[in-house]
């Protein structure tokens, strides 16, 4: 959650000439309705639920593209397993100070975990959720790449 997945993944497109799926704009167009909504009306567990379905079916249907994942993505086992099975994982690591600053200066919040936030306890958030999703990253991660002095060109 925002080290620039959307921006990087634009750009390593357009260099490859690879496919880019982002998952969760996979899932609005399948659900007809935004992260923000399902996560309103389904909760956490039932966005994760959904989120595995679309990502199986990603996997299954596209043998060579890009896929942006969310943050949260890799904290469910099978999502880890499927994608540590039938992907190339590559980590984007950041600061927790460039990821504030990233989620605080780069158009509006669009994420749930995140409403109604002020720059600090948007900090506090992203600090626990990094301690958290950490070992899921790095015990999927094929390449490791520091992103933390990134400049974007498109905005995340």
């Amino acid at each position: 959650m925002g080290v620039g997945k959307s921006s990087i993944g634009k750009e390593l497109s357009a260099v490859t000439g690879l496919e880019l799926i982002d998952l969760d704009d996979y899932i609005t167009e399948t659900e007809g309705m935004d992260i923000r909504q399902i996560f309103v009306e389904k909760g956490e567990s039932g966005f994760r639920e959904i989120e595995l379905c679309c990502l199986k079916k990603i996997i299954h249907s596209n043998d060579n593209c890009i896929l942006s994942l969310g943050g949260g993505t890799p904290v469910t086992e099978e999502a880890r397993k499927l994608l540590k099975e039938k992907c190339f994982n590559i980590y984007l690591k950041s600061t927790i100070d460039k990821i504030t600053y990233n989620l605080t200066s780069f158009g509006e919040n669009k994420r749930p975990l995140l409403d109604g936030k002020s720059t600090d306890e948007i900090k506090n958030t992203i600090t626990l959720l990094t301690e958290k999703r950490e070992k899921y990253y790095m015990g999927i991660a094929d390449f490791v790449a520091d992103v933390s002095e990134y400049e974007y060109t498109v905005p995340l």
